[in-house]
């Protein structure tokens, strides 16, 4: 039983996974201003994300999902740090699993990039713009070289041997790029570059801060395209961070929706689309135009995410809720599990919502009269196809 609530927490997992990834209760702080007055900008998240798994993190500019992707990797500015909750990863060779709020020194270098590797967002400002792509390959490989000695350290030759492997994966032409400054590439192979470097050391967990910005849609696709291939090939696990539904959509098993330092909604991604059960959710996706013609247009959420300096009570969502209730001012609600599917794996449906009951049951009502209005449309076109097919019978 033990076994089941926890994989309702994490939302996606098999009876004989470990996660390799435990977030427990995380709060990270930001200090600001003279006084030094504490911001709480990632307010108890927890998660699991097991091996080969992909998470996309939604939500608005602002909610904490960078704060929270460099938490997880120990690389937050100096202003902010973790101020409780637990981080505990489960290494590629089996063992304990390794607390990594107390790694320090060496042992958190070595662990970065060797064991979860990440993908700033803006590839330009991750590279060093006075080195040559295949210099900064040789810095990576060789600062985690196995006992940090000469002689553990790799030639240059075995250093490009191994980044035209996995420039080749990300396909890219190595003669065209090692030799190159960062400047020299288009956006897209610098996307490219960064995505290989990234995963140079194996790494088991590969965390993704929006890699597709200010991409064109060709460049867009071909990156999710590869990204798919490479899951494949490398089974890492994806944290994927995205302002863009469709790609979340496309690229991740299960989706968390933040908003205001929370995780609000989780779930698998067919099922959070398909039957978001919290409005700031529901609200997302309206924003989001349709592909197709007819029906309503985009519609944008009112109002602006809360001041987390001076969080409101309550449901930090109400200010912008179509739905409020006077209640909704008073109680912070946590996630709560709304729908359990059981198939080759147990996938929880958890949202932080007092009223997803109601929600639900409109939407469902909402989805007959649909249905209902699409039925009666095609009985009026088949009626009215009824005297001319007769007449030319006759």
């Amino acid at each position: 039983m033990a076994t089941v609530v926890n994989q309702e927490r994490s939302g996606t997992g098999s009876s004989t996974d470990r996660p390799v990834l435990q977030v427990e209760d995380l709060r990270i702080t930001y200090r600001t201003g003279r006084s030094g007055r504490a911001v709480e900008a990632v307010r108890g998240v927890s998660f699991d994300l097991y091996p080969r798994q992909a998470l996309a993190l939604v939500g608005e500019s602002g909610c904490g999902k960078s704060t929270l992707a460099l938490g997880l990797l120990r690389l937050l500015p100096r202003l902010g740090g973790i101020s409780g909750g637990s981080i505990r990863y489960q290494p590629q060779g089996g063992g304990d699993p390794v607390d990594v709020r107390a790694l320090e020194g060496r042992r958190l270098r070595a662990w970065r990039w060797s064991e979860v590797a990440m993908v700033f967002q803006g590839a330009m400002n991750a590279f060093n713009p006075v080195l040559r792509i295949e210099d900064q390959f040789a810095d990576t490989i060789r600062a985690h070289a196995e006992g940090n000695g000469r002689a553990a350290r790799p030639s240059m030759r075995e250093v490009r041997e191994r980044a035209a492997e996995n420039l080749r994966a990300v396909r890219l032409e190595p003669a065209r790029v090692l030799g190159s400054y960062p400047h020299e590439l288009s956006g897209g192979m610098r996307q490219r570059v960064l995505i290989a470097l990234s995963l140079v050391l194996e790494p088991q967990v590969l965390l993704m801060d929006e890699p597709t910005t200010a991409l064109d849609l060709l460049t867009q696709r071909s990156i999710v395209d590869m990204l798919r291939e490479l899951r494949e090939e490398r089974g890492f696990a994806l944290i994927f961070i995205s302002h863009d539904l469709a790609l979340a959509s496309e690229l991740s098993d299960r989706v968390a929706t933040m908003y205001a330092g929370r995780i609000i909604e989780t779930g698998a991604t067919p099922e959070v689309f398909a039957h978001p059960r919290h409005p700031y959710t529901s609200g997302l996706m309206r924003a989001v135009p349709r592909v197709r013609g007819g029906g309503p247009g985009p519609v944008s959420i009112p109002g602006s995410p809360p001041d987390l300096a001076h969080p409101p009570a309550g449901c930090a969502f109400a200010a912008r809720c179509p739905h409020v209730r006077d209640a909704c001012h008073e109680t912070d609600p946590p996630l709560e599990t709304v729908a359990v599917s059981n198939g080759p794996e147990l996938t929880a449906h958890r949202a932080a919502c007092l009223r997803w009951r109601e929600l639900a049951e409109e939407a469902a009502a909402a989805d007959d009269a649909e249905q209902a209005a699409d039925a009666g449309q095609t009985d009026d076109a088949e009626q009215a196809e009824l005297p001319q097919q007769k007449g030319a019978t006759e």
